[in-house]
């Protein structure tokens, strides 16, 4: 229900403004750039599976080979560079295939192959524009996740999601959530605290690719953030 979920820099970021701050809460576009040198697969081994809605702790392992498990809720391949990408639910990691290494994939097109499906895919973790993003470089780092698989070994591959929640209309404009976060007053642009989470839930028309934060039911959002 939730994609792309930029848990520890959106979070922190919308927290912010709701707490009385003036911080931008704008989305980065999550298009990368052919930095090919800083997406290498590294030759560490890889980590026990983590779920990809566990963001904090994926942020701890930047720089270093994951698996990792989760839906991919959306796919797209861009019209422009060639470049496919698949972003997990609940999560703001993405991964990137790049246009030569498309053709690896002799059974489908990555975008096409994994797109509504439960993936582990493994390699290495790095930050582009601020969040989490694995490159895919052929189909032995991916593979699809059957109902009674089990990923990796060991580790918090849960994908469960909160319960959904319903804010505490305080005044005009205010809203209270039951962990006691306030959204009060207006963002920069003029939106209220509540509008300028929704904001997150939507895809900019402007940007390359996938790269909306939430996805779904509102209140699954807002308890997302109420967790953070």
């Amino acid at each position: 229900m939730i994609r792309n979920f930029n848990r520890l820099v959106l979070i922190v970021s919308v927290a912010t403004l709701l707490l009385g701050g003036i911080a931008s809460c704008s989305a980065e576009p999550t298009t990368p750039r052919q930095q090919r040198a800083a997406t290498e697969p590294s030759s560490q081994s890889a980590d026990d599976a983590i779920a990809a809605n566990q963001v904090v702790e994926l942020r701890r392992r930047v720089g270093r080979t994951v698996t990792v498990v989760g839906r991919v809720g959306r796919a797209a391949k861009s019209t422009g560079s060639g470049h496919q990408f698949l972003n997990f639910d609940g999560s703001e990691l993405s991964a990137i295939c790049f246009k030569e290494d498309v053709a690896k994939f002799t059974d489908g097109e990555p975008a096409d192959v994994y797109r509504n499906q439960r993936v582990e895919l493994t390699g290495k973790l790095e930050l582009y524009r601020g969040k989490l993003q694995i490159r895919l470089t052929g189909p032995d780092q991916i593979r699809i996740v059957k109902d009674g698989d089990e990923p990796g070994s060991g580790s918090p591959a849960s994908g469960s999601l909160p319960k959904p929640i319903e804010l505490k209309r305080i005044g005009t404009d205010a809203w209270l959530s039951p962990a006691g976060l306030k959204y009060a007053g207006r963002d920069p642009e003029g939106r209220t605290r509540l509008d300028h989470v929704r904001r997150h839930m939507r895809d900019d028309p402007r940007r390359d690719g996938p790269h909306g934060v939430f996805d779904g039911e509102e209140g699954v959002a807002l308890a997302t953030i109420d967790e953070a």
